[in-house]
């Protein structure tokens, strides 16, 4: 299916979107921007929760109360798609869509290249103005030697723009990753995306794994553009962490250690080798 195919059904049926938070509230705006906005007839999650509202401040039903002739909208990052695909079947639900990896294609339109090797030194120069792909890195790092803060440090960056049980199972998601690649080594399964500056748009833990785990190159998915995407007018909105949150989220020895670990990735972005362009 081609974003153009997704448009055309949010068009022209009745949808109800599962997922309540931060991919839900991206994908709304673009509801908005196509004109399928009403289409949108109910947000769903897995257990409601007293006092919480959904998306444009519809109101939140349980997904075992909607209709399973209706269309789902599956609106959440990739640590917990297949728990809620699960839950679909489980069901019964006749048609769902998993909107993430169509999402950026949404926003941006389609890459204008695909599969280009990057040099992870390139990326590093580029990404190191805010504090996420450092936290990634330092979690990582952490958990692989002496284990000093189990995840925290990258549940309380998650917890900046998602729930608490979210940041637990994204950790959980994480760590499982990173043991595989403790016993295998670094494999890259689905290719980074970034704008043509190479300004890193998505797959911050695949960087960090690479970075950690010895790689040289990745592969990435190039977007046409070069401004900031992760700020509050702009579609991914503001969910990075920079200075200000930085002291606001963290405890000054957190904050020693994360500015450490990115003047050890600044160290590394200066390193040259024969995989960049």
């Amino acid at each position: 299916m081609r974003v153009n195919d997704i448009k055309n059904v949010l068009m022209n049926e009745q949808f109800a979107v599962y997922g309540n938070g931060y991919i839900a509230k991206r994908f709304y705006k673009q509801l908005v921007k196509i004109g399928a906005s009403n289409n949108l007839a109910a947000v769903a999650v897995t257990e409601k929760t007293e006092g919480i509202t959904g998306i444009n401040n519809k109101p939140v039903t349980k997904i075992s109360d909607i209709n399973r002739d209706m269309r789902i909208i599956l609106a959440t990052h990739d640590a917990v798609a297949d728990e809620m695909k699960a839950v679909l079947e489980k069901l019964h639900f006749k048609s769902y869509i998993w909107i993430y990896p169509y999402l950026f294609d949404m926003e941006l339109g389609e890459p204008i290249e695909r599969n280009r090797s990057i040099a992870l030194s390139d990326l590093l120069k580029i990404n190191l103005k805010v504090y996420h792909l450092v936290i990634y890195y330092l979690s990582l790092k952490d958990y692989c030697n002496e284990n000093k803060y189990n995840g925290e440090l990258y549940k309380k960056l998650m917890i900046h723009h998602s729930s608490v049980e979210t940041a637990n199972r994204r950790w959980e998601n994480f760590r499982k990753k990173i043991n595989k690649c403790m016993t295998n080594g670094f494999t890259q399964d689905y290719n980074v995306k970034v704008l043509e500056n190479y300004n890193l748009l998505d797959g911050f833990h695949r960087f960090a794994m690479a970075l950690y785990f010895g790689g040289y190159v990745i592969n990435a998915d190039v977007y046409k553009g070069d401004k900031e995407f992760f700020t509050k007018d702009a579609p991914g909105g503001d969910v990075l962490i920079g200075e200000n949150e930085l002291t606001a989220y963290y405890a000054p020895n957190e904050v020693e250690d994360i500015k450490r670990a990115t003047e050890e990735l600044r160290g590394m972005s200066m390193r040259e080798n024969a995989y960049s362009k």
